[in-house]
């Protein structure tokens, strides 16, 4: 299944990935991203800054944009590693997905029976663009065969998920719920095993090396029974288990943080928050240090 299209967020909407996100590379670049452009509380949209860095062979590539498809209220975009299927949600229509063949110069929508009417959150492809996830607050859809079909599930278990990453292949899965539950599917969202409950924090993105052999989590403070810190956590056993990343202290950056993406070594991992805060690791996530606007 597998950080996306700027978003336009009308309510302080939750996140949703990646990127998941699934963290995929293009030809021409070193870094990868889930290519979900997440909605962030508060209507902030950080998540396109992440696609771009992983798709551009030169700054000079994008300095032209081109308006795409018009809606309201954009989830999430997922793109294969060659950039030329895409996927994207949005807030408004619960019963479509959308996806395009040709890096986004044309669009076709599917129209998909959900019964319980909850809005998109998040959405996820493989590196190859056939595999593919939509994730609401209650379950998913997926597909097989590069979004001709989709089908429901609801066997991932109780919870209000958030954020969805997948490798490379699509076999492996990660899902993020509301207050800190994660769990993980191995066998291409059949079956999905008992989460991990470690966490108290509301997960905001979750971004994956291809070979998922590291995945990283982000949080923000989800309200209610929810713990409010700003958390980063890494697994490195394909979701299975999580470590809190207490060599940096992320507390500071109260309004959450929200989006994540990862290099395919592992090495190199950008997270995001409000308000423009920016962290880095480039040793796979032992140190960090603030991005500043005098870094480039």
């Amino acid at each position: 299944l597998t950080p996306h299209l700027q978003t336009s967020c009308s309510e302080a909407a939750t996140p949703s990935r990646r990127n998941f996100s699934q963290s995929k590379q293009t030809s021409t670049s070193m870094m990868t991203t889930d290519r979900r452009f997440s909605c962030l509380a508060g209507g902030a949209c950080v998540a396109a800054l992440f696609f771009f860095l992983s798709s551009a062979p030169s700054a000079a590539a994008h300095v032209a944009w081109t308006t795409g498809t018009s809606m309201n209220s954009w989830s999430a975009v997922a793109s294969s590693s060659d950039g030329n299927q895409l996927f994207a949600v949005n807030r408004v229509e619960a019963f479509t997905i959308y996806k395009s063949a040709n890096g986004g110069a044309s669009w076709e929508s599917t129209a998909v029976s959900n019964p319980y009417g909850y809005s998109f959150l998040d959405v996820t492809t493989s590196a190859d663009g056939v595999y593919g996830a939509v994730l609401m607050s209650r379950g998913l859809f997926a597909t097989a065969d590069s979004g001709v079909t989709w089908t429901q599930t609801r066997d991932i278990g109780a919870g209000s998920y958030r954020a969805i990453v997948v490798s490379g292949t699509g076999q492996e899965l990660v899902v993020g719920m509301y207050c800190g539950t994660l769990t993980y599917s191995h066998d291409f969202g059949v079956s999905w095993n008992n989460p991990f409950t470690g966490l108290q924090e509301f997960v905001t993105d979750i971004a994956a090396t291809p070979d998922f052999s590291k995945l990283v989590a982000v949080t923000a403070d989800g309200g209610g029974s929810c713990s409010s810190n700003s958390e980063v956590h890494i697994s490195l056993d394909g979701g299975v288990e999580w470590t809190q990343v207490v060599s940096y202290d992320f507390s500071g950056y109260a309004n959450g943080l929200f989006a994540v993406a990862i290099s395919d070594d592992g090495m190199n991992i950008f997270v995001g928050g409000r308000y423009s805060y920016m962290i880095k690791s480039v040793d796979g996530g032992g140190n960090w240090t603030r991005v500043t606007s005098s870094d480039g």
